[in-house]
C-alpha cells in the first residue's frame, strides 16, 4: 500500500488556520482516490520549531508532500492533484 504523507505547516495564531486546515484535509480526502493513502501531519510553528528548522520553512501557510512545497492556501482540487502527482514509487 502506497502512504503519501502531507505536513501541513502554520501558526496557530494565524486568522485563517482553521480555513487553511480545513482546506487542506478536503484536498487529503480528494487525493484518496489517487492513492491508497494519505497522512495529514499539522504542524503548528509554535509548538514544533524543531521541525520548522528542519524543514526549512521560510513561509506560511507550507504544505510539503515529500520534496515538494506548495505555499500558500490551497484549492482542494489543485492540492489533491499536487498530492497524487507525488505518490512514492
Amino acid at each position: 500500500m502506497n502512504t503519501v504523507t502531507v505536513r501541513l505547516f502554520i501558526s496557530r495564531e494565524s486568522a485563517t488556520y482553521n480555513f487553511t486546515r480545513q482546506q487542506v484535509e478536503r484536498a487529503c480526502e480528494h487525493a484518496r482516490s489517487s492513492v491508497n493513502q494519505v497522512r495529514l501531519k499539522v504542524v503548528e510553528i509554535e509548538k514544533d520549531p524543531e521541525l520548522v528548522e528542519r524543514y526549512n520553512v521560510e513561509a506560511l501557510p507550507l504544505v510539503l508532500v515529500g520534496d515538494k512545497r506548495f505555499v500558500g492556501i490551497p484549492k482542494p482540487d489543485e492540492l489533491a492533484a499536487f498530492i497524487g502527482l507525488s505518490q512514492p514509487a
